[in-house]
C-alpha cells in the first residue's frame, strides 16, 4: 500500500501475437519475456496484488512459476488482435468484484513488452497519481519526431499537413527543431488508473491525467525481432555496468 491506496498491478498477456510468435514468452537473455515483468512488480514497495491476464494456460504456468497469480483465464474473445484495454480491465475488476469482494484504489497495466522497466519506475509512477490526487497516468518519453513535421496522405499523392495550428501556417513545415516545443510519446511502459471509471463511466482513464517522462533507453516497447536484440543488447549493457 501507498498512503493507505491498495494497488492492483495486471500482467496483460494473451497468447496470440503476429509480430513474434508467443511474444510475451519469447525468449530474451535466457528468460521468457514475461518473467522481467514479474521480477520488477515483485520487487514494488507498493503493490499489494499481482496478477496476469492471460487466456492462453502455457502463459498461465509461467506466470505462475515465477510468483505471478493467475486466478482466472481471459476468455478467448477479449484476447483478439482487436481487443481494446478497457476488456480486460472490466473482465478482471468484474471478476474480483464478484468472486471475492474486492476493488483496489488504483490499478496498474504492466505491459510484458517493457522489460527495461524497473521496480524505481513503477514506485515512482504510483506515487506521482496518489500524492497529485490523479485520476491515472501514462509513462512518456521524449520523441524526436515532431508532429509540426507530418503529414497525411490525401488521393494516395497528395500531402495535407498533419497539424493545423497557427504556428504551423505561419512558419510552413521546415522549422528547426530547437524551436519547437518537446513532444512526448506514451511509450506503453506504465498505466495507472482509478476502476470507477473502467467500471462506472465504460472507460479507463479520467479527465486528470499525470505522466512520469523516463528516458529513451527505458522506454523500448518489444514488437519484432529486431527490437527484442535491440532490447537484449541494452540490458547486456546495463547490466555490466
Amino acid at each position: 500500500m501507498y498512503k493507505k491506496h491498495q494497488v492492483l498491478a495486471i500482467i496483460p498477456a494473451r497468447g496470440g501475437s503476429k509480430s513474434v510468435p508467443k511474444k510475451n514468452i519469447y525468449p530474451i537473455l535466457g528468460k521468457p519475456l514475461i518473467y522481467y515483468a514479474i521480477l520488477e512488480a515483485k520487487k514494488s514497495r507498493y503493490i499489494d496484488r499481482l496478477i496476469c491476464s492471460t487466456d492462453s494456460p502455457e502463459i498461465a504456468k509461467i506466470a505462475q512459476n515465477f510468483g505471478c497469480e493467475v486466478p482466472f483465464l481471459r476468455p478467448k474473445k477479449l484476447a483478439a488482435d482487436r481487443s481494446h484495454d478497457l476488456s480486460f480491465y472490466r473482465h478482471t475488476l468484474k471478476w474480483f468484484k464478484k468472486e471475492e469482494g474486492y476493488k483496489p484504489d488504483i490499478v496498474l497495466n504492466l505491459r510484458p513488452t517493457a522489460p527495461l522497466r524497473t521496480q524505481k519506475h513503477i514506485d515512482r509512477a504510483i506515487r506521482v497519481v496518489i500524492d497529485n490526487n490523479a485520476d491515472g497516468l501514462k509513462t512518456v518519453s521524449l520523441t524526436d519526431k515532431h508532429p509540426h513535421k507530418m503529414w497525411r496522405l490525401q488521393k494516395g499523392v497528395f500531402l495535407k499537413s498533419y497539424l493545423n495550428t497557427p504556428f504551423r501556417k505561419k512558419h510552413g513545415p521546415d522549422v528547426p527543431r530547437q524551436k519547437l516545443a518537446p513532444v512526448y510519446w506514451q511509450n506503453a511502459v506504465i498505466d495507472i488508473t482509478r476502476p470507477k471509471f473502467i467500471l462506472e463511466k465504460n472507460r479507463v482513464f479520467g479527465k486528470k491525467l499525470v505522466t512520469m517522462v523516463m528516458k529513451s533507453e527505458d522506454s523500448i516497447d518489444l514488437d519484432s525481432i529486431l527490437d527484442f536484440k535491440i532490447a537484449e543488447q541494452i540490458m547486456k549493457a546495463k547490466k555490466n555496468k
